[in-house]
């Protein structure tokens, strides 16, 4: 597992501008690269639903109280996992909902949350009304934290993509030179399927979907 500076270097000295004399891309520059490509990575893991890229955030609820605010918690919140909350992190996950869709529900009468909706002030909504203290349990993907300086001690993702972000980087410092970029499009393609596919060792969402449907029911029973 190599941290940034290292993979950096590596780029470097495989493009030929490890040398002062050619080192016309900064570090800096390079932060710049890493981090778009980082976000590339992530996005891939968030559509398979990784678990190395989701977290968890535990709600209690309190009786009586609809909306809770959550950007003390998701200071780097990015969206939520599909069918990703649940009530005592078991059984259906809640359904999410609109805003305005409270506005269907009877809010003078509370219960147990069967669904929920997120507002645009960072607040979580549960309907019905919670009639109690329920432990929400609600699955989320967050941002990567903005980097700074490389100071070597990032590394990322238990060194998965580490062989890909060095490749990519290599295309980037090719692509600003103006190189042939060919090959190393088709390497990156073979890096990127190789990283997936350890990945999907890890696992992935920890509830399963069960489709529903009631095609076979028979109306009365």
């Amino acid at each position: 597992m190599d941290n940034l500076t290292a993979i950096i270097n590596k780029a470097r000295i495989r493009t030929r501008t490890s040398t002062t004399r050619s080192n016309l891309i900064t570090d800096a520059s390079l932060l710049v690269l890493v981090a778009d490509i980082l976000e590339e990575c992530r996005l891939k893991m968030v559509e398979v639903e990784s678990n190395l890229v989701y977290t968890i955030l535990p709600i209690t609820t309190v009786a009586d109280t609809k909306e809770y605010t959550i950007s003390d918690y998701l200071t780097n919140f990015d969206s939520m996992m599909e069918n990703g909350v649940f009530v005592d992190n078991e059984g259906d996950s809640l359904v999410e909902a609109l805003e305005e869709d409270s506005l269907s529900f009877d809010l003078t009468t509370t219960d147990q949350p069967t669904h929920f909706y997120l507002t645009e002030d960072s607040k979580i909504g549960f309907l019905p009304i919670p009639d109690d203290a329920y432990s929400i349990y609600c699955y989320y993907f967050p941002t990567i934290d903005a980097l700074g300086t490389i100071d070597g001690d990032l590394e990322v993702w238990r060194g998965i993509w580490d062989s890909y972000i060095c490749k990519r980087l290599q295309y980037e410092i090719n692509y600003i030179y103006e190189r042939d970029t060919s090959t190393l499009a088709l390497e990156i393609i073979s890096e990127e399927d190789a990283a997936m596919h350890r990945v999907s060792r890890y696992g992935h969402r920890v509830h399963r979907r069960i489709p529903k449907s009631d095609f076979f029911s028979v109306a009365g029973i």
